[in-house]
């Protein structure tokens, strides 16, 4: 294709030139189809047209591409309001105004800085160490890796206020903050670590992204609360042992209340309504409806994958064409891809035929017509006996493509055997020797469309995926590859 359009345009273009003929042209087709599918007054699906009781859905293939794009944005604005929020809340957790001396707002705004900064210096390492961003990573990593940073330092304070006693010197407070809460988030650090290593052995490339992600920055957040946080809480002790204020509002009552204002509610709400016998029957009730709930959902509404209408913005053409698409047409197109070096051999030519055939038998698979099977077709109509004889086989494929003025082999891959590089099919038929075809130029690869239907559910996405390899596998088992180094043979 890109020879073709290099051919056409008399000269050679970049990708990004491709890239940008494609939007243009996608684009002029969305800026045409969208009216009919809005049914705008003039066309001929508006509410006076002629097919007024008509509705258009239509896709274009870089939909796909860009709703993949526009998930994997980093949403800025929604990452910092989010941050503001945790600081907010922690600022008011950890203020005592009627006792200001014991109070430990700055601490919590300096705890939250700190690990929103490790959050963005892990990014960075990922960066440096080659991790692609994916729309996983940028969507939702930031906001997985900071929660997991400030609940721990936030365990730390909390160990902090229980541990601190004016009879002890500030570095025996910090140090035995660190014994009691050191184990907890080590505990909670190695889990960590063990889940995401786990997960980053699935064959998914993106998860084994988003995994080696969230595993850099546990790392970092563990070091920066030893290294950072912890020794703060020194200096901490040493004011609250000065009886120095932390901010000028409130009371600076040494004899004041030391117990943050949250500690004593939540302390006050457990001990006179939880713990009694209606708060062990009103616990016990809603637990078991909690739970009834989520083993119902989890074995009868969760889901494999991802609907494409879910992440399609709301209003748009996308929405409502794979919203339609999804409920009632439930079709796809798979791919049979066959690469091998040996496609002139009688069995590589009857195992494309036979691969193909087999597919036909799937529930899922619309049946291809015969004359879309590769090299059958093309030989039949030639008078030719198939398969064809190796000897014969590019020199007759070469004449079907001179004499039916093929202009696209948009199934084949070809690749120059001499210089090992992919190349244009139809650079098969451009010979300057005897030969009426050119000997350096083979087949590599095909790639055979077969339309899917009834995939109205994801359940039977999966199922038709499975089903079609079996078949696939089936047809394949008996083809001897020793011989063959580079075939693979996949559905998809």
């Amino acid at each position: 294709m890109t020879a073709r359009l290099n051919e056409r345009l008399g000269r050679n273009t970049t990708y990004a030139e491709r890239e940008s003929i494609l939007l243009d042209f996608e684009g002029a087709v969305e800026a045409y189809l969208e009216p009919l599918w809005r049914k705008a007054a003039g066309t001929v699906l508006s509410s006076t047209g002629d097919f007024a009781n008509e509705q258009l859905y239509f896709s274009v293939f870089r939909s796909l591409n860009d709703l993949a794009v526009k998930a994997g944005d980093i949403d800025a604005g929604l990452i910092v309001a989010w941050f503001a929020v945790v600081l907010v809340y922690g600022y008011a957790a950890y203020t005592n105004h009627r006792n200001t001396i014991y109070s430990h707002s700055r601490l919590v705004v300096v705890s939250v800085i700190v690990v929103g900064l490790a959050t963005l210096s892990s990014i960075g390492l990922s960066a440096w160490a080659d991790l692609p961003a994916t729309s996983l990573t940028n969507s939702i990593v930031p906001f997985i890796a900071m929660g997991i940073g400030i609940d721990d330092a936030f365990v730390v304070l909390a160990t902090f206020t229980d541990a601190f006693d004016v009879n002890m010197a500030p570095d025996r407070i910090a140090a035995k903050t660190m014994a009691v809460a050191g184990p907890m988030i080590l505990y909670t650090t190695v889990t960590n670590i063990v889940v995401y290593g786990v997960a980053s052995t699935l064959p998914v490339l993106i998860i084994q992204l988003f995994c080696w992600q969230m595993l850099i920055n546990i790392a970092l957040n563990f070091l920066v609360l030893f290294l950072v946080i912890i020794p703060l809480l020194r200096w901490e002790a040493k004011r609250m042992m000065a009886g120095r204020p932390e901010t000028c509002i409130g009371t600076p009552d040494e004899n004041g209340p030391t117990e943050l204002w949250f500690t004593t509610l939540l302390v006050t709400f457990y001990r006179d309504y939880l713990l009694t016998t209606p708060g062990y029957v009103i616990s016990g009730v809603l637990f078991s409806a909690l739970f009834g709930m989520l083993a119902w959902q989890a074995f009868t509404l969760t889901t494999t994958g991802l609907d494409l209408s879910v992440i399609s913005p709301d209003g748009s053409f996308q929405k409502e064409f794979f919203l339609q698409d999804e409920r009632y047409i439930g079709s796809s197109d798979g791919y049979f891809v066959l690469q091998s070096d040996r496609f002139e051999s009688r069995e590589i030519q009857l195992l494309v035929v036979n691969a193909i055939a087999a597919l036909q038998v799937s529930p899922w698979v619309i049946p291809i017509a015969n004359s879309e099977v590769p090299f059958q077709t093309m030989y039949e109509l030639q008078g030719l006996s198939f398969p064809v004889e190796p000897s014969r086989f590019y020199s007759e494929l070469a004449v079907f493509l001179r004499d039916f003025g093929t202009t696209s082999l948009d199934r084949l891959r070809c690749k120059n055997v001499v210089t090992d590089e992919l190349v244009d099919c139809l650079d098969m038929i451009k010979t300057t020797t005897d030969l009426p075809y050119n000997p350096n130029v083979r087949i590599h690869g095909i790639r055979m469309p077969f339309p899917l239907t009834g995939l109205n559910s994801t359940k039977k996405i999966i199922d038709s995926v499975e089903d079609v390899e079996q078949v696939v596998n089936r047809a394949i088992q008996d083809y001897d590859a020793s011989n063959d180094a580079s075939f693979r043979c996949y559905v998809r």
